[in-house]
């Protein structure tokens, strides 16, 4: 699909016998193949799931990473236009979003998603560096006040390396990124230059959040879902012991690995039956 002149790569995953929809918004620099197993998962209970890369990730990256002005924004827009797919695909039937981490941020800038009936936040944080203790929020420190404006402004987009999990980023996006981070109020440090939709969200929401990630403490999940003031919120934050997994972190939730978890999780999610 095309927005503004951008191209997104998305996936749909059909089911044999549909009863929603599901829009899924991966993490910064996740491609969408990371989120397969689970969507190939989820579609086997019932759903019709999308997954997509942002402009400038994975499949939807054409050409140079330095030519692409995408910022987070312009992924917000993204979002809000494949949750419209979704919605096109299945149109008698009800449409969720699930949101990993930036993409769980993403959700609230997305009109489109007032819509949605449903939903859950994986690892949805706020990135202020503050909300980290010790140790850790001195690399956080570091990460966003000096690592990643001077490596995007001597590279001309952010090199990942030494994040294994993420791909390159474009330079706004990394920027705008590491703006936020800085910001005790996160995104709203920009608020002039967006709206946002986070309080008129008045459905269902679980926001998920996991002991042993570093890159999601329970303060910063718990800012974020906080931002929805008018949606019937559950959180729930797991030691991965009570999930029978010996380690989730940030990133773990969506590997084969875990896929004991995912009945566990989602049947709190689906007000159908959903675990096979």
């Amino acid at each position: 699909m095309k927005l503004k002149g951008r191209e997104i790569v998305v996936t749909i995953f059909q089911s044999d016998a549909p009863v929603c929809s599901i829009v899924l918004a991966g993490a910064a620099g996740v491609v969408q193949d990371y989120y397969r197993d689970f969507a190939d998962w989820l579609s086997r209970q019932g759903c019709v799931v999308v997954t997509f890369d942002y402009s400038g990730i994975g499949k939807s990256l054409k050409g140079s990473l330095k030519s692409v002005n995408s910022d987070l924004l312009h992924w917000a827009e993204e979002l809000d236009a494949v949750i419209q797919l979704g919605r096109d695909l299945s149109p008698t039937y009800r449409v969720m979003v699930i949101g990993h981490s930036l993409g769980g941020q993403l959700i609230g800038f997305s009109k489109r998603s007032l819509q949605c009936e449903r939903i859950v936040l994986i690892a949805a944080q706020s990135g202020y560096w503050r909300h980290w203790k010790g140790l850790k929020r001195i690399r956080m420190f570091f990460t966003w006040f000096f690592w990643v404006p001077l490596v995007t402004y001597s590279k001309g987009y952010f090199s990942a390396i030494g994040y294994s999990k993420i791909e390159d980023l474009p330079a706004n996006a990394a920027l705008q990124w590491a703006k936020w981070c800085r910001h005790r109020h996160y995104y709203y440090c920009d608020k002039d230059n967006f709206k946002n939709y986070f309080k008129y969200f008045m459905g269902n929401i679980i926001a998920v959040s996991f002991t042993d990630d570093d890159y999601a403490p329970q303060n910063a999940t718990d800012w974020l879902s906080d931002q929805y003031s008018a949606a019937v919120l559950s959180k729930l934050h797991f030691h991965p012991a009570q999930l029978q997994s010996k380690k989730i972190g940030h990133f773990g939730f969506f590997k084969r690995g875990n896929e004991r978890v995912w009945p566990l999780i989602m049947h709190s999610f689906f007000p159908l039956n959903i675990g096979s």
